[in-house]
């Protein structure tokens, strides 16, 4: 798959997840959609409901940020 039909198939793919997260109340109720890649390099989205969200910022690092909450919606994309 080449850089354009990637980005096709994301956008498409959040779109959707988007859309399902209006049906929950929109973003009002602690919604997030997050792309994870799995251990076989296999990329997945989640449209999550958060009970918590923590976050830390070190000096010269990447924020790390933990959800806790419910998956309301998953999407597999090929890659």
């Amino acid at each position: 798959m080449n850089r354009r039909q990637r980005k096709k198939q994301y956008v498409k793919a959040f779109s959707k997840l988007y859309d399902k997260s209006l049906k929950h109340g929109s973003f009002e109720r602690n919604i997030s959609i997050s792309t994870f890649k799995d251990r076989r390099g296999t990329s997945r989205m989640f449209l999550t409901l958060n009970k918590s969200m923590n976050y830390r910022f070190g000096y010269g690092e990447l924020p790390e940020i933990w959800f806790d909450g419910f998956c309301i919606g998953q999407k597999t994309l090929r890659g």
